[in-house]
């Protein structure tokens, strides 16, 4: 982090600061707490949201597309004040305009980058804990499972699993979970996902298994990907163990 970006992070949190103490002063609209709250969420002040809540703030209100403020701190920069917002009592299982939980807003924000990795499974486990359903669907037919092994985040398939996610969950296009990762030559999160028992040889809409998929993408991959594509191929035509 350069000293810039130091600088304006912490001229941001004094602002934010002194804005919820003239809140605090005053008589604030319950418009003007929940706007602290989400400005306290999006800066993953734990402090800030704290007394954002105890001033009065609407845990359960609604903001742009719908979203809790759940969907709001699932970010790996903001999953810190995620506990206290729990604890304040949020909904897991409330859904935006897309049919999206914040489980489903996790595995967006999941990559394989080891900070979001590490970034999942933590907010995957707080949100579970909660009671958050890991079967829930969005309005195109993907669970969970389905985005986060879209976006390859290995770590956030093995939870989503572990939680009881259904490996073989198609989408509104007949993917499979398995599909999705052996589209994009993911060997991690295939492998976890044939662990836990994913079929190997359902075909989505247009007839195509997880293997064909492999096939095509090894023709196209980029040569960082390419040794865990083919890979990924000769676990699909061993015949399973």
């Amino acid at each position: 982090m350069d000293r810039v970006t130091k600088v304006f992070g912490v001229a941001r949190a004094v602002a934010l600061t002194a804005t919820l103490a003239a809140l605090s002063a005053c008589d604030p609209s319950p418009e003007e707490l929940n706007e602290a709250l989400r400005e306290a969420i999006g800066d993953g002040n734990t402090d800030a949201v704290a007394e954002a809540l105890e001033d009065g703030a609407d845990v359960g209100h609604r903001f742009g597309i719908d979203s809790t403020v759940l969907h709001l701190a699932v970010r790996p920069d903001r999953v810190a004040v995620l506990p206290l917002l729990l604890e304040a009592g949020a909904e897991p299982n409330l859904v935006d305009e897309d049919g999206q939980s914040p489980l489903h807003t996790v595995s967006l924000h999941s990559t394989t980058d080891p900070d979001d990795e590490a970034f999942a499974a933590d907010a995957i486990a707080q949100l579970v804990a909660a009671g958050a359903d890991v079967s829930v669907r969005d309005h195109r037919e993907r669970t969970p499972l389905a985005l986060a092994t879209f976006r390859g985040n290995a770590v956030a398939v093995e939870a989503l699993l572990a939680a009881g996610a259904d490996p073989d969950a198609r989408s509104e296009d007949g993917d499979t979970p398995l599909i999705l990762a052996a589209r994009q030559g993911y060997l991690q999160a295939a492998v976890a996902l044939l662990e836990a028992g994913a079929d190997r040889d359902a075909t989505n809409d247009d007839g195509r298994t997880a293997l064909d998929l492999a096939r095509s993408y090894l023709r196209l991959a980029p040569p960082r990907n390419a040794a865990a594509t083919a890979q990924l191929i000769a676990i699909l035509e061993a015949p399973p163990s």
